[in-house]
């Protein structure tokens, strides 16, 4: 079962606040998702080919042109930003240093 402070790491990691009531829950819906996970790992698929894509298209792209942005928008999104520096937004990092 994943722990109480587990459903905490992951609420602050995504900048959520929740309280005992919310932690509880996720907590309860998160173990439901693994014990789904754990059934799909049993199911016996050694008959089932595996295969790429469930549509018939093939690589679709797109041509990614840029857009001219608005600056106006763009320092109000910043400045809305816990933490931004030289116009750019920081976040706090996931990965541990070696």
């Amino acid at each position: 079962m994943i722990s109480k402070k587990d459903i905490k790491h992951i609420a602050n990691l995504s900048r959520l606040d929740l309280n005992k009531k919310k932690v509880k829950f996720y907590q309860k819906k998160i173990k439901e998702i693994l014990g789904y996970v754990d059934k799909i790992k049993k199911a016996d698929t050694k008959d089932v080919s595996p295969f790429k894509s469930i549509t018939a298209q093939k690589n679709v792209f797109k041509n990614d042109k840029p857009k001219k942005r608005d600056e106006q928008d763009y320092k109000k999104l910043v400045s809305a930003a816990p933490d931004s520096e030289d116009g750019f937004i920081k976040t706090k990092p996931i990965f541990k240093k070696d």
